[in-house]
């Protein structure tokens, strides 16, 4: 294992350079590496907001409903309830539709 040996004029230099910004910079890796696999799935749910459920399609919310699938009873479930959601949402002026 090599030690990192960033020159620096202070304490408190070295050890921001050495151990605090390397710290900074594994956790934010970590961190993508946790959330980016979820991003489609929140994607998808962002499709059920009423501002954009009247442009959604079934195909926009089947990665959040593959995710969530041991969750619910069925797909077919999914798919009615969406329908019926969507076509409230629809009921609903666009400017008046929250977000």
């Amino acid at each position: 294992m090599q030690r990192s040996n960033v020159p620096s004029a202070t304490p408190e230099e070295y050890y921001r350079r050495n151990v605090y910004l390397p710290l900074l910079a594994d956790f934010e890796n970590q961190l993508r590496d946790r959330f980016d696999a979820h991003k489609k799935v929140v994607v998808g749910l962002n499709m059920l907001l009423p501002k954009f459920c009247a442009s959604a399609s079934l195909s926009d919310i089947d990665d959040a409903v593959q995710f969530y699938l041991g969750d619910i009873p069925s797909a077919n479930v999914i798919e009615a309830e969406s329908t019926l959601w969507v076509n409230k949402c629809c009921q609903i002026e666009e400017k008046n539709r929250p977000a």
